[in-house]
């Protein structure tokens, strides 16, 4: 498997300049993963450059350095396919060998990784690819310490190695169950290049240690928004503009691939929608392009433009995120920046970030739909005052914790401490 180790000597001779960072992630925009790698890509330190090499491009960012899956002999292609019939997923990806094409990458020091899944990047060149450098991996998912899903959801099985899968349909899906021997692989190449491990949330990094015990260096680095671009608006002049009644209840909801997406509980928040549809109650939907459920429900694809995004969120009342599994996510740090207070699942690293009455509400039975409209309605019951102390305190907490500078700050001590 390990085809990878034949580069290393092309690797050994490079000149590092200890002030290039080579960022890598799947996309540089579309997701919270993505969203990370590309704020970091313009990170506004002096003392480091920047790169990001991702499978799929969406910017004319030049920075960003597409890796196509290169040419193969056919000797190579047999072995390759032959890792692809045993169900090795992207352990047979080839992409990353790009990365020795790039002076950029060979000269650089450290090498931030992110997103390593969605069908580009081998675990088995890792080895080589970071021979003599630095090694950052902020984690987003669960795919690290899984055989193969990038969220483990209420399956434990990763606690003992995986295998016996429940589920090999879950992102990224497999045919047969390989999960064992992907886990083994996984912990081989993580025990050789011994990454810095970044974890946004205490969730993630508590399951980190248990799964992979022998990793010297996990800490937390809070994801981070930028709260002068998210940041409470005139409520009244932005609903005038998309036409909606002032004294209508707002909720919205963004994911990626918004209500298409199960495991962001997309039918959990229609469904609470519908039970609130004798109200006077506006629903916006946010991520991909769907079909409207009613006059009231208004349906964005997936936002590039961030001042559209934090209007949405400015003119809502409240951000209902009935999600399944998640890290550390961003929309509700971004609501909450906008003051609009979140209504959310009790899963993950999201109770780190929610303080029940204080700038949302959690959900422990978070596929109800009732135990969220109980929520909306104890929002409907507070006065005026009471409402705007709440979208006060939202703002507040994210002011406090997790403004991107603060973000950028640790990163850049962890930089400094590995260059």
């Amino acid at each position: 498997m390990h085809i990878y180790a034949t580069f290393f000597s092309l690797l050994k001779n490079k000149k590092k300049n200890s002030s290039n960072i080579s960022i890598i992630n799947t996309y540089d925009i579309g997701g919270g993963a993505a969203k990370i790698a590309y704020q970091l890509l313009h990170n506004p330190i002096n003392n480091f450059d920047f790169q990001l090499f991702v499978k799929y491009k969406k910017t004319e960012e030049s920075h960003v350095i597409i890796l196509k899956e290169p040419n193969l002999n056919r000797i190579t292609r047999w072995f390759l396919e032959m890792e692809r019939f045993g169900d090795w997923l992207d352990f047979s990806k080839t992409n990353a060998l790009n990365l020795l094409t790039s002076d950029f990458y060979n000269q650089s020091k450290i090498i931030h990784l992110h997103n390593l899944h969605g069908g580009y990047f081998s675990y088995a060149s890792l080895p080589a690819l970071v021979s003599s450098k630095k090694v950052v991996w902020t984690l987003h998912d669960d795919h690290l310490l899984t055989g193969h899903c990038a969220s483990s959801l209420s399956c434990e099985n990763w606690k003992k190695g995986c295998g016996n899968c429940p589920d090999l349909s879950i992102y990224p899906p497999i045919k047969n169950d390989n999960t064992k021997n992907l886990f083994i692989e996984k912990q081989k190449v993580l025990k050789k290049i011994q990454p810095t491990i970044v974890c946004p949330s205490e969730w993630l990094k508590k399951k980190i240690e248990f799964s992979h015990p022998f990793l010297k260096d996990v800490r937390v680095i809070n994801n981070g928004v930028d709260t002068d671009l998210y940041k409470p608006l005139n409520k009244n002049v932005i609903r005038e503009k998309y036409n909606i009644d002032q004294d209508a209840l707002i909720i919205v909801f963004a994911a990626e691939l918004s209500l298409k997406n199960p495991f962001k509980g997309g039918k959990t928040a229609i469904e609470t929608f519908q039970l609130l549809k004798n109200k006077n109650v506006h629903f916006i939907s946010i991520g991909s392009q769907t079909e409207k459920i009613s006059d009231n429900h208004i349906v964005f694809d997936y936002i590039k433009d961030e001042f559209l995004l934090a209007e949405l969120y400015g003119l809502s009342d409240l951000l209902i995120y009935p999600s399944w599994s998640d890290n550390f996510p961003l929309v509700i740090l971004e609501a909450m920046a906008c003051g609009t207070p979140v209504i959310g699942s009790n899963v993950g690293g999201i109770p780190e970030i929610i303080i029940e009455n204080v700038n949302g509400y959690l959900i422990s039975d978070y596929k109800n739909p009732h135990k969220y409209v109980e929520k909306i309605e104890k929002y409907l019951e507070l006065s005026l005052n009471e409402k705007i102390e709440l979208s006060t305190s939202t703002r507040e907490n994210v002011l406090t914790k997790y403004k991107i500078e603060k973000m950028y700050d640790t990163y850049n001590q962890l930089y400094k401490e590995l260059a």
